[in-house]
């Protein structure tokens, strides 16, 4: 079916003047159909290609408007004379930890000012601006008045002119680094400070027609903490099936290759919705299905094996993947599929995060692969532990009182060390299960700088290692240290295992990719753990830096080896023409160093420092391209170039 000319079709028949598609920017963000190569593209671009030859359609090239351009260009309007104008800076959930400049572009204004607000607390200053040289207007923000304000996360900033507010940035921290949840924590909706205006901003949504979610906080239903989160949904539609979701790309751990489950609290609203958890994890959406619980309305503790995740494209939630966790989204499907589905109601969730499960365990997940222990507290104010011990396989009736499912319960404990080092405090986080074993530690190490040269190397120190092996009881540790200046601004971070720093071992320090959480090759430096264990590496830049062992540095090297890979291997051009040299879009070209081009018959077929083939003569020829990563490995990729006369 060709889509496309049957909605113009509709749109022909009911008299509609134009219906408007939008432009395509790459082949992960595209609005119609789009071509690869002559001969490759997507499932629909030969319908689409019928489409662009319909005479009833109209695309860029068959208009005039860059033509008109300089005709319209001497059109004279009236000025615009009332007040207008926008921040330039700082933006929304921006961090201000020093004396900053508030800065505007105004128009048609006598005064400007700045108005600060802590939303929570209703602290408010207004500071006068004035007008620069390059037409903005600008009001320093100063330490005495960042004070005044206090520690925030929930700030905002109103821009007013002439006592009209022209504009307000919202959710900034002031004094502050923005709270992070720790390590194996995917979310628990603790982390923003009370503000549904920070969780909404967390959350970005993608719904059906007549569709609609959103997140608020909920301080009733919950596992643990002070805040759960409750999911509103609408779902509408005679028989087709629809969806509306919320999903959160901004994670803060982003590793959760320690765990082998996940494990959460949910209360659901027994419309019996398909409701889904997803992960996305090393480039693949992975999901698992909540349908059959979702029949019923008490509140349940979860755990799913990793394992039971479904990847969109046929892969497994393990191993690399989990080192690689870049989004987290829960969404809500009509169910059942062609039927008439008309619902709005609510979803309670909280304290998703990594767990370790054994084989057996495992083995007790229902046919969805969940494994759901009904809470005694259905407003989940118990600590998300079960006393009943009754479970269920997602709403089946006759639910057997089995005790032996109950889940371990988890102990955490946080130690605080003043001045475990010089200029250091320490926060060394320990989880345990019912069994007293060890399932989780980690330590928060925070380092302050007097020099800016001391931010350029790090030292994590085998004294302080050694304290916080005693005190965990495990070697197994995830250390962070984090270098903040004078002032109070986060330089740089690095992290480690623990059980990594042995005399001699060699470490290679990658840069963590804040947007994606990806690591990022540096340089092919290792750096030697002393004998006393102690490490040093190099952080001159600012950003967040993992110190891996061998073996995940082995393996890192090898997963970006092996996304070296052509777009096209293989090209026809004809004679005196060009085509370029394109890299699939698997490489991150920042773990590269350098790219050389080469030609097996120059005659034939030329290329340049820049990938750009220039066809010759008719002929066969084989362009090579070697990919120098930073850490020196090497991979060459070939495409074999025909020329046509």
């Amino acid at each position: 079916m060709n889509w496309y000319q049957k909605v113009n079709d509709i749109a022909k028949k009911n008299d509609m003047p134009y219906y408007m598609v939008w432009a395509n920017f790459s082949d992960t963000n595209f609005y119609v159909p789009y071509k690869y190569s002559d001969t490759m593209g997507q499932e629909m671009i030969n319908e689409f290609i019928d489409y662009y030859n319909n005479e009833d359609s109209v695309f860029g090239n068959g208009t005039n408007f860059y033509g008109n351009i300089d005709k319209y260009a001497g059109v004279k309007t009236d000025n615009y004379k009332d007040v207008s104008g926008y921040m330039v800076a700082p933006f929304d959930m921006d961090t201000i930890l020093k004396p900053t400049a508030l800065k505007a572009s105004v128009s048609n204004a006598g005064e400007v000012s700045f108005v600060v607000t802590d939303t929570a607390k209703g602290k408010q200053l207004t500071l006068p601006a004035a007008k620069g040289s390059d037409g903005c207007y600008t009001a320093q923000l100063t330490q005495e008045e960042m004070d005044q304000i206090g520690k925030t996360d929930v700030a905002s900033i109103t821009l007013v002119a002439d006592g009209k507010e022209l504009s307000t940035i919202t959710n900034l921290s002031i004094g502050k680094e923005k709270d992070k949840a720790p390590a194996g924590v995917l979310e628990n909706f603790d982390y923003y400070v009370g503000s549904n205006g920070l969780l909404d901003a967390a959350y970005g949504g993608n719904s059906a027609a007549g569709c609609s979610s959103s997140f608020t906080l909920d301080q009733e239903h919950k596992a643990d903490g002070t805040y759960g989160a409750a999911f509103h949904y609408k779902l509408k539609t005679t028989g087709s099936e629809v969806w509306t979701g919320l999903v959160n790309a901004t994670q803060s751990n982003t590793d959760f290759s320690a765990y082998n489950a996940l494990k959460f609290w949910t209360k659901l609203d027994g419309k019996g919705q398909k409701v889904v958890v997803q992960i996305k994890a090393g480039g693949e959406e992975y999901e698992v299905y909540l349908t059959n619980l979702a029949k019923t309305e008490d509140a349940y503790e979860v755990i799913v094996p990793f394992s039971a995740f479904k990847g969109k494209m046929g892969g497994k939630l393990s191993g690399d993947a989990l080192k690689d966790v870049q989004a987290f989204g829960l969404w809500c499907n009509s169910n059942p599929a062609g039927s008439a589905v008309d619902v709005e109601s609510v979803l309670y969730f909280d304290a998703f995060k990594g767990t370790t499960i054994s084989d057996a365990e495992a083995a007790k997940a229902d046919a969805d692969g969940l494994i759901a222990v009904k809470q005694t507290s259905q407003s989940g104010n118990n600590g998300g532990n079960s006393s009943s011990g009754s479970s269920t396989s997602g709403g089946n009736s006759g639910s057997t009182t089995t005790p032996d499912t109950k889940p371990s319960e988890t102990q955490k404990t946080d130690k605080t060390f003043e001045n475990i080092a010089k200029d250091t405090n320490a926060t060394l986080t320990v989880e345990k299960n019912d069994k007293g074993e060890v399932t989780d530690a980690r330590a928060q190490l925070d380092k302050t700088v007097k020099n800016a040269s001391e931010t350029k190397k790090t030292t994590i120190s085998a004294d302080v290692v050694a304290k916080l092996v005693k005190e965990a009881g495990t070697s197994d540790i995830t250390i962070t240290q984090t270098t903040k200046n004078a002032s109070g601004k986060v330089m740089n971070s690095v992290s480690v295992n623990a059980k990594d720093l042995q005399a001699g071992k060699k470490l290679t320090l990658v840069k963590v990719d804040k947007k994606t959480g990806e690591k990022v090759l540096i340089s092919s430096r290792t750096y030697k753990v002393s004998k006393d264990g102690t490490v040093t590496a190099d952080t001159k830049d600012a950003g967040d830096y993992v110190l891996l062992n061998e073996k995940d540095a082995k393996a890192l090297s090898s997963k970006i080896l092996k996304s070296v890979a052509l777009k096209d291997t293989k090209k026809t051009v004809a004679n005196g023409k060009k085509a370029k040299v394109t890299f699939d879009k698997g490489l991150n070209m920042e773990n590269v160093k350098k790219i050389t081009y080469t030609s097996s018959k120059k005659p034939v077929v030329t290329v340049n420092k820049n990938g750009t083939i220039v066809a010759k003569k008719a002929g066969k020829a084989v362009v090579k391209v070697k990919v120098t990563l930073k850490n020196g490995k090497t991979k060459t990729v070939k495409m074999t170039i025909k020329v046509t006369k």
